[in-house]
């Protein structure tokens, strides 16, 4: 048993924390209010504190029942610092407690169901946050805990449910999200040979979200493999006004698809429509001087005008390229030349506008952040 002096140096922190239940609980008062956040202001004080100090707050939370909302805070620090055991133990005591209120035993098993995904118990979890709902607490954090394990488990159809759910709770739109998620599930049945029950799913993308680049690309993708190059070129064009961010993406298949109908102008007319209205784009720099220089004009000149306006690293190789003859091979333009392919080789091909991870793979959903449609081509700006 603690004895006054041994307390009164945590008479602080549990003031705070008191503080905070009692407005908590004053604020829920005449409508259901379930808690969800934990890691608050008491939840960080009570972090500072040794590991003695908490055991006693523990200690003292514990003797008293009442005192449910500091539970729950406790309960939040221990799965943050990782000690989930002791988490899942304070949260699971709790709702062994009859006398709990309706809206403090529905923030317990939130807290517990937490507890178990930090833990990799996701069916558990899971179980726990489907009670919830089924309950009729369509809170959002719920929902969100809920989507987020169904990404984890990939399994798209429970996740459009849920998200759709959210949309509403939220009111606002999810339509990128579902996008990806029936984009996910068009993958899975390419990868089952469902061509037909593929294209389904990627149209639906593109409605849910027209400017869905990732759709874009897997129709003219699948047109492509079909040998419906028509129906590839007209998927592969959308992307540019979709996002012009990612128009290094088609430039080579919509040649690709253009010569494949035999009618090369048609990339040569896209390329020209392209460049005025997007002049920033350096894969549509690089490519029109290939053309240029196909043609057997005059692709210095041009990139190095092009260059004045919008320097670029790509649009500067191609200008030394372009040289050509023995200038080519000077000392020095030789060696700025291979120090820029060596720049340009190593530098990751996308970038997270999230979070700034690089990557050297186009991903739709970020490995880091797990933001959806936030890797984009990098540029090449110097």
């Amino acid at each position: 048993m603690l004895d006054p002096g041994s307390l009164s140096w945590l008479l602080l922190p549990l003031g705070v924390v008191f503080g905070w239940a009692l407005a908590t609980r004053t604020r829920g008062r005449g409508h259901e209010h379930m808690p969800t956040d934990r890691e608050s202001a008491s939840g960080m004080l009570l972090e500072d504190l040794s590991d003695d100090a908490v055991s006693a707050i523990v200690q003292a939370a514990g003797q008293q029942p009442a005192l449910a909302e500091l539970q729950l805070t406790l309960g939040s620090l221990f799965r943050r610092r990782g000690e989930v055991d002791r988490a899942i133990g304070i949260h699971q005591s709790l709702l062994s407690n009859a006398s709990l209120s309706r809206e403090l035993r529905n923030g317990a098993q939130y807290e517990l169901a937490r507890d178990y995904q930090k833990a990799g118990l996701m069916d558990r979890a899971e179980d726990l946050l489907t009670q919830l709902i089924d309950a009729g607490v369509h809170t959002a954090p719920i929902l969100e805990a809920l989507l987020a394990m169904h990404e984890q488990a990939r399994d798209w159809n429970l996740a459009i449910a849920v998200a759709e759910r959210l949309q509403s709770v939220q009111a606002r739109d999810f339509g990128k999200v579902l996008a990806n998620y029936h984009c996910e599930l068009a993958e899975q049945a390419l990868a089952l040979q469902k061509q037909a029950e593929a294209r389904q799913f990627a149209r639906r993308a593109l409605e849910l979200n027209p400017s869905s680049v990732r759709a874009s690309l897997m129709l003219g993708s699948m047109a492509e493999r079909n040998g419906d190059a028509v129906g590839a070129l007209r998927a592969y064009r959308r992307v540019p006004d979709q996002d012009p961010r990612f128009i290094p993406e088609v430039v080579v298949p919509l040649e690709r698809c253009a010569e494949a109908i035999g009618h090369p102008e048609m990339f040569a007319e896209f390329v020209d429509e392209a460049e005025q209205r997007y002049p920033l784009s350096g894969a549509i720099m690089q490519i029109r001087a290939r053309l240029i220089r196909k043609r057997g004009g005059d692709a210095s000149a041009y990139l190095m005008s092009r260059l004045a306006q919008h320097p670029h690293w790509g649009g500067l190789l191609a200008w030394i390229e372009a040289q050509g003859g023995n200038r080519a091979g000077e000392p020095d333009l030789a060696m700025l030349r291979e120090t820029l392919r060596k720049r340009l080789a190593e530098r990751p091909g996308y970038r997270c506008t999230q979070c700034g991870l690089a990557a050297g793979l186009l991903f739709w959903q970020c490995p880091s952040c797990r933001s959806w449609d936030t890797i984009i081509p990098e540029e090449d700006l110097p």
